[in-house]
């Protein structure tokens, strides 16, 4: 789902990735990180801001756990950036 008001963008997903329906190695490298690059599940939520039309500031969080394993923890992960353009 995903939302746009004035310079404000916002965006949430849900992902299950399931052990052997993909190689890991072609999978968003950012997701699953701590847990695995497959067997999981999850949810995304961005938000970025636009101060210029070249310029933007975001975060996003995850949060996903294992999908079928139950020896795997959970992990959350935050990241904060900056896009220019030029």
């Amino acid at each position: 789902m995903e939302a746009k008001i004035d310079a404000v963008k916002l965006k949430a997903s849900y992902t299950e990735i399931e052990a052997d329906s993909i190689m890991g190695d072609i999978t968003d490298q950012d997701f699953g990180t701590g847990v695995s690059n497959t067997d999981l599940k999850g949810y995304k939520f961005e938000a970025r801001y636009s101060f210029t039309s070249n310029c933007s500031f975001g975060f996003s969080a995850q949060f996903y756990e294992a999908l079928e394993r139950n020896n795997a923890d959970e992990a959350d992960l935050y990241m904060f950036d900056m896009k220019y353009k030029f």
